[in-house]
């Protein structure tokens, strides 16, 4: 397995084990508590964010070499996908994320992850 392809099975854990966020990175307030981002719902690209990097939820604000394996563990995704790639930002998956139920996403981030 690659690292790439480990890291989309970690962010599948991931979402597995916290939930999915929608239109949003990570929700870390759940029915009014306040909980860290390691037991917060987060969406795709949060997931992945957040196993690189525990405590910055966004790609967008990873620094490098962690943006770097963000960007290769959304190709393959975005491939398996079939989806457009983004060069400047991680829009499509977001919304792909934020328009797919948890259980969907955990498969294709399983799917991706095995291919």
């Amino acid at each position: 397995m690659t690292p790439e392809q480990e890291l989309l099975s970690k962010a599948a854990d991931r979402i597995e084990r916290v939930g999915l966020a929608k239109g949003t990175w990570v929700n870390t307030r759940v029915n009014g508590e306040e909980r860290s981002p390691d037991v917060s719902p987060c969406c795709t690209m949060g997931a992945i964010s957040l196993e690189l990097h525990p405590e910055i939820a966004s790609p967008n604000f990873l620094p490098d070499p962690y943006r770097s394996a963000a960007r290769r563990a959304e190709a393959l995704l975005v491939a398996q996908l079939g989806l457009a790639s983004q060069p400047n930002g991680f829009a499509d998956i977001v919304e792909w994320s934020d328009n797919h139920t948890q259980e969907e996403v955990v498969a294709a981030l399983r799917s991706a992850a095995a291919a």
